[in-house]
Parts: C-alpha cells; sequence; structure tokens
C-alpha cells in the first residue's frame, strides 16, 4: 500500500525553489558560482526528510563556495542582504556557521548575529556555546540588551538547557546559573515574544532544577511591582507548566 505524501509538509521548503532563491542570490555577488551544478542537488533532496535536506544543502554550498571559510560566509552575508531569501531559507546558512565556523568565533557569531534578524540562529548558537561558553555568553548578553527584539530573544532562546530540535546543553541542564544574567535583563523584556522565550527557558530549567525556578520567580514577582506585574504573571503561568502539570504545585 502506497503512502501518499503530505506535500505541505516543511521538508518540501528544501527544494526546487529554494535552491533557485539561494543560486540566484550567490550568483548576483559572485558571477562564478555554478548554478546549474547547485540544482543537481535536486535529485538527492527527494528521499530526505527536513533535516537531512538541509544538511545537503549545507554541505553542497560548502563545496561550491570558496575553500577559505571566512571569504565563503562573506558570500553568504551578502547573499542575505539581495533579500530574496527569508525564514526557513537560512537554515542552511546558519547550519554552514555551526558545522564549519567553530574556529572562526568572532566571524562566525557576527554573522549569526545578522542571520538570526531573518531566521533564529538558536540551534546553531549552541556548539560556540559549548566549545567556549564564557566568551559566548557574554556576546549574547550583549545582544539581550539590544534594541532589536530578534537579538534579544535569540540570548535567551539560544542557551535553554533543552531547547527542542537544538543540541542539549548538559552543562546548563547540570548548573542554569550561567545563564541567570542574560534572564535577569530579559525578564520585564517589553516583547511578548523575548518574555516567552525567557518562560520557556525556566521551564526548561525546571525539569531538573525546580525549586530554582519557583524561588527566582519569587523573587521577580517582589520585584516586578505594578509595573510589570501582568508582565511577570504571564512568565510564572507558562515558566511553571510542566511542574504544574505533574502535580508540583
Amino acid at each position: 500500500m502506497k503512502i501518499e505524501e503530505n506535500e505541505s509538509a516543511l521538508k518540501h521548503q528544501f527544494g526546487k525553489s529554494l535552491l533557485q532563491r539561494i543560486s540566484d542570490s550567490l550568483r548576483e555577488i559572485d558571477p562564478s558560482f555554478d548554478p546549474v551544478r547547485f540544482h543537481r542537488l535536486i535529485s538527492s533532496l527527494e528521499s530526505l526528510e527536513m533535516k537531512p535536506r538541509v544538511h545537503r544543502i549545507r554541505d553542497e554550498l560548502r563545496r561550491q563556495l570558496p575553500a577559505d571559510y571566512l571569504k565563503a560566509l562573506l558570500l553568504l552575508q551578502k547573499a542575505v542582504k539581495v533579500g530574496k531569501l527569508h525564514g526557513f531559507d537560512l537554515w542552511p546558512f546558519t547550519e554552514f556557521v555551526q558545522t564549519y565556523g567553530l574556529d572562526y568565533p568572532e566571524a562566525s557569531l557576527a554573522a549569526l548575529a545578522e542571520f538570526t534578524k531573518r531566521f533564529t540562529a538558536e540551534w546553531a548558537i549552541r556548539p560556540f556555546l559549548k566549545r567556549d561558553s564564557k566568551s559566548t555568553l557574554r556576546l549574547l548578553e550583549e545582544c539581550a540588551r539590544s534594541e532589536d527584539e530578534h537579538l534579544r530573544r535569540w540570548a535567551s532562546e539560544g542557551t535553554r538547557p533543552r531547547l527542542p530540535w537544538g543540541e542539549r546543553l548538559h552543562d546548563f541542564v547540570q548548573d542554569p546559573q550561567p545563564t541567570l544574567p542574560i534572564l535577569e535583563l530579559l525578564k520585564f523584556d517589553p516583547s511578548l515574544y523575548v518574555r516567552k522565550s525567557v518562560a520557556n527557558h525556566l521551564n526548561d530549567i525546571s525539569k531538573d532544577h525546580p525549586l530554582y525556578v519557583i524561588a527566582l520567580l519569587k523573587r521577580w514577582k517582589k520585584e516586578a511591582g505594578q509595573e510589570h506585574a501582568l508582565k511577570i504573571d504571564w512568565i510564572i503561568r507558562r515558566s511553571l507548566r510542566t511542574l504544574i502539570k505533574e502535580g508540583d504545585h
């Protein structure tokens, strides 16, 4: 019995039309880029699920772009600025950075900061946190002070201990203290988009350190006053949802 293919599945975003947008963007800033060779990917994508498709595109970019990582990265950054790539289109680009750019943290993290404004780099930041947590956390603390809500959210979401689809940050699972300065900066954030990430971050922590989260939220509640009371009440409900579901009141 043949199983019907779900044509609306997210994996289909990583197909022929995306290859066209990527090759058009790269050709616009690098006429030597070979779109014909790049489009040969399509036959190998059709049998793959979503993330293997992303990896296949990422690896083909590595083969076709300059061998010098920094030159290749600059081309990807310029290609994004062409304006034809949006949202999940950029996933192969963030994968490129996290896979091939660990030895170039300054340039790689700067590129991810640009990309995350268009498509979240929350997964891509995690190998850098594992490689050098102190330096990466310093950068993310600066992002938490940014006027751009995407950068502020990146600071919280990228450091979540148990981020879905992302590598688990085992050190932060064991000890949540290193991410606290970021959460403190964002606890009264004006953006619900950011506060939702803070609450999800705390919900992650609550699975391993429930008393830590409860004590933190009690303090935040006292500090909130009338000005931020509604924000903190919302964060409390969302942060404790797993504990409440498990009956830990």
